[in-house]
């Protein structure tokens, strides 16, 4: 005889597998769900941290230009005050319902800066009188240009790129412009003038092509007079226009 395969109460063990499984299953699905929720949790309280420090940090900077800013008002205020308690003789001249102190100016001293305090309107401030520079230094002898000295160097214009202090005066005048003073205005050109004849019958008028060519070619004439004493006076100025030209293009190499 054989033996049958299913033993009393198989059924009841298999179904209570399945559920044991099933229950072990939701149980895993549950802890993943939720580890996956405390991650989310994790990354959004991060970012809000954060947030939080960058608006803290923000604040903080806020308040310390405020600081910043208010010491400065004060320092200004305290030079402006201790300027304006400063002893010194005044002759204070009201215009328009505006002062000035005139006293604080020299003689000499030009018309602008005493037009600006008075606009100002504060007599008492000192700060508004110009201040006086020093004068520029000269050039130490090492430092003096070949063009400058009358002499033409190597010939480059690399060697001109130097520290510059003056442009090197124009090329002397030449025999028959000494005396003219205005160079860049040519001589006149002379017109031979006639009298004009009123009455036609005793002379006909110019014909209008005749006065037409004539004015043509002497104003063509004053225009290239005009253009020839323009580029004569600019070649007296050729060494400054070296130095000019060998600095910009030393510049426009710095920016290739």
């Amino acid at each position: 005889m054989h033996r049958s395969s299913c033993t009393p109460g198989g059924g009841d063990i298999v179904n209570a597998r399945d559920r044991l499984k099933g229950a072990l299953q939701e149980i895993l699905d549950q802890s993943d769900d939720s580890s996956t929720s405390s991650t989310d949790e994790l990354l959004v309280n991060e970012a809000i941290a954060r947030q939080q420090a960058l608006k803290k940090e923000a604040l903080l900077q806020n308040n310390q230009n405020i600081r910043n800013l208010r010491q400065q008002q004060r320092r200004r205020r305290r030079r402006e005050l201790l300027a304006e308690s400063a002893f010194h003789h005044t002759y204070v001249m009201k215009l328009f319902d505006r002062s000035v102190d005139l006293a604080q100016f020299k003689e000499d001293t030009p018309l602008y800066p005493v037009c600006r305090a008075w606009m100002a309107n504060q007599p008492h401030n000192t700060n508004l009188v110009p201040k006086l520079r020093t004068p520029t230094p000269e050039p130490p002898p090492d430092e003096s240009n070949p063009l400058l000295e009358g002499t033409s160097g190597s010939g480059d214009d690399a060697d001109l790129v130097r520290d510059t202090y003056k442009m090197p005066p124009p090329l002397p005048l030449p025999d028959g412009e000494l005396e003219r003073k205005r160079l860049r205005i040519p001589s006149p050109i002379l017109r031979k003038h006639e009298e004009i004849e009123l009455d036609y019958e005793v002379k006909p008028p110019v014909p209008r092509d005749t006065l037409l060519r004539d004015h043509i070619m002497h104003w063509t004439a004053v225009r290239k007079k005009w253009h020839e004493t323009t580029k004569t006076n600019a070649a007296r100025y050729e060494p400054s226009a070296r130095i000019l030209k060998a600095i910009y293009k030393k510049a426009q190499k710095a920016f290739e």
